[in-house]
């Protein structure tokens, strides 16, 4: 999957930017699903042997395994529907303003180049608010660590499409008006302090028999 091209024309006054390159989301993925199926392998392998153990709990090592084994598949099935989709253009996000204000009407505008058949297309817009503290570790020997909570302020959907057939060459096209959900803060501090607000447009989209993948577009929200 290719980033969007330059010479789309720009329809809105800000073209958003994907919060990670696609390729390195892919590989993180895989990443993830081979530290999971390495873990459950030592379990596995830990369950085999102790099975010479006169012990209680000898069936610990596989139940542990097991899990971390059925979260890999998870997150391996995962990176196998995005990879589904590599032949599909990044979607195009735009929008109205430089930034978002609470509890007023935007436009938001989504591009698709083609060659592209996506059976559905979504689009959510979502407020994270995340706090973060030092926590210590009764019997730690490595010390405090740092503690992160999230919580959703907003999650609400402002886009839906199906069943988009692109040909090569053409790009689609879809503007839409949404109010920005007045329930949730502005955009505050950096992903290093104690206490941050981020907002984001997430486009989600299907296409073949099991491609899926999932765009994220950090935006400003002010209020």
């Amino acid at each position: 999957m290719s980033v969007p091209a330059s010479h789309v024309p720009q329809v809105l006054k800000l073209r958003l930017t994907r919060e990670t390159p696609f390729a390195s989301q892919l590989g993180c993925t895989f990443l993830i699903a081979l530290i999971l199926g390495a873990v459950a392998a030592l379990g596995i392998a830990a369950g085999i042997t102790s099975e010479d153990d006169k012990g209680k709990n000898t069936w610990v090592p596989y139940v542990v395994g097991g899990a971390f084994g059925f979260f890999g598949l998870l997150v391996l099935w995962s990176g196998i529907r995005q990879l589904a989709t590599r032949g599909i253009k990044e979607t195009i996000v735009e929008i109205s303003g430089n930034a978002l204000h609470l509890g007023q009407s935007a436009t938001v505008a989504f591009l698709q180049q083609g060659p592209a058949t996506i059976s559905s297309l979504r689009a959510n817009i979502l407020c994270v608010e995340t706090t973060s503290r030092m926590v210590s570790v009764p019997g730690s020997k490595t010390g405090p660590r740092r503690e992160q909570r999230e919580r959703y302020l907003v999650q609400e959907n402002i886009f839906e499409a199906s069943y988009l057939r692109v040909a090569h060459g053409d790009v689609w096209q879809e503007t839409r008006e949404f109010t920005v959900p007045s329930e949730g803060k502005p955009t505050q501090g950096e992903d290093t302090d104690d206490y941050y607000v981020r907002w984001r447009i997430e486009v989600w989209g299907r296409a073949g028999l099991i491609g899926s993948f999932m765009h994220p577009f950090p935006v400003k929200v002010v209020v």
